[in-house]
């Protein structure tokens, strides 16, 4: 059954029962049942979402088929095809990425930008943004469909959100996140109670998408309306929440603001204002003409009153302010999830510990005996949307590398043995990938020299404990090979999952096993949120309003930056499937060497890792 003496499985059942508030013969009951066959909805083994048709040039999604994996032996390994009768499970997780949960009421969100579309701030507004805690609750929802692995059958042992949890750093879209992932009542609303109040709402500002009623620039795209999707979006809804526990690291929508700009007086102020602007002359007045960055506390309060005064400014719209809506500082992000979250599903900071709110260090690593897990923050917190990562963290890595590694390399790449390293495979987590760390500005928060994303991936593979780097910020799904020049078949794979607020709104779960033939391999399994592939009799439940936030997103006619639609020569519309990646970046197999005997990782190990998972998962499940 287990693979455990009974007198030892019920010792494991009282440990569960004790965590979760059962008894443990109910516990018992629950390990030993067999879970009833039930649809996956968001597995893209299966199945997954496409242009089923057109209707002028709006397009329209439905569900089309699965994808197998694809073996890949990029790092030179290669796997006994016999693997397949014996491997087991050593980690199996799920991954949430640049979530982008936005209060799209808030006055310090820069949709204004959207006229620049052409210069790269097509981002600035999204038809869809009214709509992200929606989609969080259904993703959500998609990785408890899969809380058992497709490959082995594993039980999940935890989600890490890999950064852009915010859109721009609200206190309440951090609220919001927490609600959709710990379950319970969430109500994604500001300022009005009950009614949407925003440039998609207000007539006359034809750059943002009106699904009540237009005009607007996305009629010359075809776009529906949906009369009363607005004050749905901000109604309360009951969220499930996650099974398993859930770690954060940052990323720089929840670093800086609006994610690429320096925090100033006038952002804070702009969040709690009664103002907000729906023309660039409007904000560039505010921020050029009465007051640079370093204005007197005098003249920063005349500015203030003369913002939020009763005196009409042209290029402005009048909205209530809401004090929720102020911006996080790093210390009170991380206090916010101490302290704010619930205890289930836990753990307590998500990854974040007393000790980081009293540093003020934004990077933590935690151990469950067979993996270590570390959450770096790749974010310049003074300014820029790319990353890079200060020495201080730095040293720190190195040193954390060190200790879990019984062998690595020097940086002349001179062989190490080090017989008190503690032996783990290594997962580093991180917002930005290796290819976006390259921020060079300077870094009051985090000083002294800058690493960026050639020096990680050199730091990396000098540790051949290090098996996977799990990342996003590009918003779509990408996963390169970085082979360790020193070591055939050796390296470490670079998973990058899109967003949750781009189309596909996909993410993904990842599983390492153990192949028992010197060789790893890490499933990478593509997940669609569990909302229905078509928005055909959509009504304005959670999972509807879901549905049509992806088909929103596939049509964004903005999406795509000036660079790439100099390359295509098509500046009509950006296509969304380049987020989708290719083939060999969604479903995959990846192969690496096994960089120590993982046979001292004894099976019973294993065995009571599993049952705590699948106990936790069942108690959370109705």
């Amino acid at each position: 059954m287990t693979g455990l003496s009974r007198r030892r499985f019920m010792q494991v059942a009282g440990t569960i029962g004790a965590s979760v508030g059962l008894p443990t013969a109910v516990v018992a009951e629950l390990l030993v049942a067999s879970p009833a066959a039930a649809a996956t909805p968001g597995n893209t083994l299966e199945s997954t979402v496409r242009v089923v048709r057109t209707e002028g040039r709006f397009r329209r999604l439905g569900p089309g088929p699965g994808e197998p994996f694809l073996v890949r032996e990029d790092l030179g390994a290669v796997a006994a095809p016999e693997r397949v009768g014996v491997r087991r499970s050593l980690l199996y997780l799920g991954q949430l990425s640049d979530t982008h949960v936005k209060d799209a009421q808030s006055p310090q969100a820069f949709e204004v930008a959207e006229t620049l579309y052409l210069l790269g701030a097509g981002d600035a507004h999204r038809p869809q943004e009214t709509l992200t805690t929606q989609v969080l609750d259904r993703m959500v929802a998609a990785l408890r469909a899969l809380d058992v692995s497709p490959v082995t059958g594993a039980p999940m042992a935890m989600i890490v959100g890999t950064g852009d949890i915010t859109d721009i750093d609200g206190r309440n879209e951090l609220r919001w996140f927490t609600d959709v992932m710990d379950g319970g009542l969430v109500t994604p609303d500001s300022g009005f109670s009950g009614r949407f109040d925003g440039p998609q709402s207000w007539p006359g500002v034809p750059w943002a998408y009106h699904p009540d009623a237009g005009p607007d620039v996305y009629a010359g795209f075809d776009y529906p309306r949906w009369p009363g999707l607005l004050d749905a979006a901000v109604a309360p809804f009951t969220a499930e929440g996650s099974a398993v526990p859930y770690y954060v690291v940052f990323g720089n929508h929840d670093a800086v603001w609006n994610g690429t700009l320096k925090r100033y007086w006038f952002t804070d102020m702009l969040a709690t204002s009664n103002r907000m602007s729906v023309e660039l002359g409007a904000l560039a007045s505010l921020l050029l003409v009465h007051g640079g960055p370093d204005a007197s506390s005098v003249w920063r309060d005349r500015v203030s009153d003369h913002w939020n005064g009763s005196s009409r400014l042209s290029g402005t719209r009048r909205l209530p302010a809401d004090a929720e809506r102020g911006t996080l500082d790093r210390v009170a992000f991380m206090s916010h999830l101490l302290t704010e979250s619930a205890e289930t599903p836990g753990p307590r900071g998500h990854g974040f510990t007393d000790a980081n709110v009293a540093s003020g260090e934004t990077w933590w690593s935690h151990d469950d005996g067979v993996v270590l897990h570390v959450g770096m923050d790749s974010c310049n917190h003074e300014t820029g949307s790319n990353g890079s990562m200060g020495d201080g963290q730095y040293q720190w890595l190195v040193g954390l590398l060190a200790a879990h590694s019984s062998r690595y390399f020097a940086e002349d790449g001179s062989p190490v043995h080090n017989p008190s390293g503690s032996d783990r495979l290594i997962v580093v987590y991180s917002h930005h990938n290796s290819f976006t760390m390259d921020n060079t500005a300077y870094d009051p928060t985090f000083p002294g020299p800058r690493h960026f994303g050639g020096d990680i991936v050199a730091l990396l593979l000098r540790h051949p404990n290090v098996v996977a780097w799990v990342n996003g910020h590009s918003h779509k799904n990408t996963i390169l090979a970085h082979p360790n020049p020193a070591e055939s078949g050796a390296g470490f794979w670079e998973i990058n999952a899109a967003s949750c607020i781009d189309f596909p709104q996909q993410n993904r779960v990842i599983e390492i096993v153990d192949n028992r033939d010197g060789t790893v391999s890490l499933f990478t399994v593509v997940v669609d949120h569990s909302a229905s592939p078509s928005t055909d009799g959509a009504g304005f439940d959670v999972d509807g309003l879901a549905a049509i936030s992806r088909e929103l997103a596939c049509n964004d006619p903005y999406g795509a930056d000036i660079f790439e639609r100099l390359r295509s020569g098509d500046f009509d519309t950006g296509d969304p499937f380049r987020r989708t990646g290719a083939l060999e970046d969604r479903n995959a197999e990846l192969l690496l060497k096994a960089p120590f005997d993982l046979s001292a990782i004894g099976d019973d190990v294993m065995e009571v890792r599993r049952l705590a998972a699948a106990g936790r998962i069942r108690a959370a499940t109705p």
